[in-house]
């Protein structure tokens, strides 16, 4: 596995920010498996302080013509870095899966709309909303950035829109109002193809816990080899843990009820 980092952007995160050499704030790369494809990690944000569209589009010359695997597990970023591989993922010729492992939000969902098939994993999830940034400057300033994000929104929603079937004002309600969607949601509403079952396989423990550690150490296994049928020999038991209380009978309740009231005759001559 080859690890990219996005050098001039990481170095002057470590500067302003006074990191030690040798930390990164990147964590973006490529598994080549082969004639098989390659495997792209994008696990940070897009853009500043992540992965930038220079760095995809470095490695996106060795995949050429081989099927590419893109697995986000992003908060997103910036929006013109993630339009950017988005439009080079689309033009890749060796087709392109895209997964969440984790998130896709904000600037990565426009990642996963590159994906010929896009799947979801267990326990993932995928967040859209407006575009938004900030700006210095008087008022002029900040109307001309307001109509610069309704435009970059326009633009996200056309991408979602084209991929998803839905219309594009039903895409910018959901935008305006920042819409999360679990797994089966995201399916559902076309921002993904297909959720991934999760394992049916068991693992077995390879340890022993020591006898006497806990009451039933075997859990429900433990309870089910205490009520199988005893032999003949063995006397029967009632397997500890289907063990109920036994009500005291009539007679004893009326004995511990007169041995209350003496204790409290007693305590009140005191």
């Amino acid at each position: 596995m080859r690890t990219f980092h996005s050098k001039p952007y990481a170095e002057f995160a470590r500067d302003w920010l006074r990191q030690p050499d040798g930390e990164h704030q990147t964590w973006f790369a490529l598994a080549d498996t082969g004639e098989a494809g390659a495997d792209l990690y994008i696990y940070d944000f897009i853009g500043l302080f992540g992965v930038e569209a220079q760095a995809v589009a470095e490695i996106m010359r060795e995949v050429q013509g081989k099927p590419l695997v893109v697995r986000l597990n992003s908060p997103g970023g910036s929006a013109f870095d993630a339009f950017a591989i988005y439009n080079l993922l689309r033009e890749h010729e060796g087709g392109i899966t895209t997964i969440v492992d984790g998130l896709a939000a904000s600037a990565a969902s426009l990642i996963l709309m590159a994906g010929d098939k896009m799947i979801m994993k267990p326990g993932s999830q995928v967040m859209i909303h407006d575009a938004w940034g900030v700006t210095i400057g008087n008022a002029d300033d900040h109307l001309s950035s307001a109509e610069r994000l309704n435009e970059m929104s326009a633009d996200l929603a056309a991408v979602y829109a084209a991929r998803t079937g839905a219309s594009k004002r039903m895409i910018r309600q959901m935008m305006k109002a920042e819409t999360w969607f679990s797994p089966a949601q995201a399916v559902e509403a076309g921002f993904a193809d297909q959720v991934d079952a999760i394992p049916t396989t068991h693992a077995q423990a390879s340890f022993v816990i020591p006898e006497g550690l806990y009451k039933h150490p075997g859990g429900i296994a433990a309870c089910q080899q205490e009520e199988e049928t005893p032999s003949r020999e063995a006397p029967v038991t009632i397997p500890s843990c289907a063990r109920e209380e036994t009500a005291p009978s009539r007679d004893t309740q009326l004995r511990q009820g007169d041995t209350a009231r003496r204790r409290l005759r007693l305590a009140e001559a005191s």
